[in-house]
């Protein structure tokens, strides 16, 4: 039987890098698209691996720009060993060139339209370099069917209702990846997946959409549908959300126990150069009482060291924050990742210090910045991270005052 072998790298060297140590991560849902689409394969599966059987067949590696060089060394012993390399995902997708030197082909965009075609030109020993997915209004259906005769075992809790996203941020991706607009799987298509996997995962399901209000017609059929199910999901949306309380009254009844939404600053000279999903700022916790009035937990991300942000702006964020209250605050220092708007402004500009692609983890500065160098946004983004593990009000701001006191000495 052909061998197919999928690579997901580790992180190393930062925070995920010791997560990973100690939690075992579900696949990334495309593995589970590739083996439902490769049924006639051998399929081997290494996700966030220390060790790995470098061996003959064709390799798909998947990979973010955080762990992109643990990628190329993977790719580079495959090929030693004489297998097939292919890599996909946001970083080699704007980066092709770079990518090739360590890999035979590189999948641009999205891979349910071409896999076909590369399992039949690895067989034909004929890969090209370059494979070009364009978006597919029905992207389901190339995976659908493999995927609920998938063994439970192989089958991942995380299912896709819609791709793309509404908001075009500078900072962003998912728009440039994802260039066909909004699509959506018919949610009777969705309910068959839910069905497929409830028998190993029971009543946990995540929803992977980038952004799952993006179509508030469509999220309100989707919920209604998800009710019988007797479910308990997760996902990500954006805050405009909260506007139809109906629709969160029934995101609540259909399972919704947790939301994910993106915040990302409440500096108003930020907001004015990146207009869009930001411009609801005012309204931030109002909205936030009302998807809590619902019993829905929150975990809010936000972003740090926006051109625009000085030490007074971080610290209005901070209060902010506090007043907010969410059940989990995620921060991350702002990163030009190839292939954004952002990333193409700072290299004509030539303000990136770091090309050191392990640093483009969220966790580090790697662009000049007006009021700020890494020696000083560094303590500010840990003493926010934190300062927001700590899950109540008053933990919050004891902790905080422990901090600034003790920084009398360190600082």
């Amino acid at each position: 039987m052909k061998k197919l072998i999928l690579v997901n790298p580790a992180f190393r060297g930062h925070i995920l890098g010791l997560i990973g140590k100690t939690l075992k991560f579900a696949n990334p849902p495309i593995f589970s698209v590739l083996e439902a689409m490769s049924p006639k394969w051998d399929v081997k599966v290494y996700n966030q691996p220390f060790k790995v059987k470098y061996e003959k067949g064709l390799v798909g590696i998947t990979s973010f720009t955080s762990n992109i060089y643990r990628a190329y060394k993977h790719a580079d012993k495959f090929r030693k060993v004489g297998a097939k390399v292919i890599m996909g995902g946001p970083h080699v997708t704007f980066r092709i060139k770079e990518a090739l030197k360590h890999c035979d082909s590189v999948v641009v965009g999205e891979v349910e339209g071409v896999w076909k075609q590369i399992l039949k030109d690895y067989q034909n020993d004929n890969l090209k370099s370059v494979y070009y997915g364009e978006p597919k209004e029905n992207f389901w259906e190339y995976y659908q069917n493999g995927f609920l005769k998938l063994k439970d075992t192989k089958k991942i809790n995380a299912i896709q209702a819609t791709r793309g996203c509404k908001f075009q941020c500078k900072f962003c991706t998912i728009h440039k990846l994802y260039k066909g607009g909004l699509r959506k799987v018919p949610i009777e298509k969705i309910v068959q997946q839910i069905d497929s996997v409830k028998p190993f995962w029971r009543t946990s399901i995540f929803f992977t959409d980038n952004n799952l209000f993006t179509d508030p017609v469509y999220c309100k059929k989707l919920f209604e549908a998800l009710i019988p199910l007797k479910i308990t999901w997760s996902g990500l949306a954006s805050i405009d959300i909260a506007k139809d309380d109906k629709l969160l009254k029934l995101a609540k009844k259909s399972g919704c126990n947790r939301l994910g939404i993106g915040f990302e600053t409440v500096n108003e000279n930020v907001i004015k150069s990146n207009p869009g999903k930001l411009n609801l700022y005012q309204d931030y916790l109002k909205l936030i009482k009302r998807i809590k009035k619902h019993k829905i937990k929150i975990t809010g991300t936000f972003i740090v060291g926006f051109e625009e942000d000085t030490f007074k702006s971080l610290w209005k964020l901070f209060v902010f924050t506090l007043k907010a209250n969410l059940h989990l605050s995620f921060f991350s220092i702002l990163t030009p990742f190839p292939g954004t708007e952002l990333f193409d402004n700072v290299v004509k500009e030539r303000k990136i210090k770091v090309f050191n692609w392990t640093k483009y983890d969220g966790l580090s500065l790697v662009t000049e910045h007006p009021s700020f160098n890494r020696f000083t946004i560094q303590p500010i983004f840990y003493f926010f991270r934190l300062s927001f593990l700590v899950n109540t009000t008053w933990g919050r701001i004891l902790f905080a005052l422990i901090i600034l006191s003790a920084s009398a000495y360190f600082w």
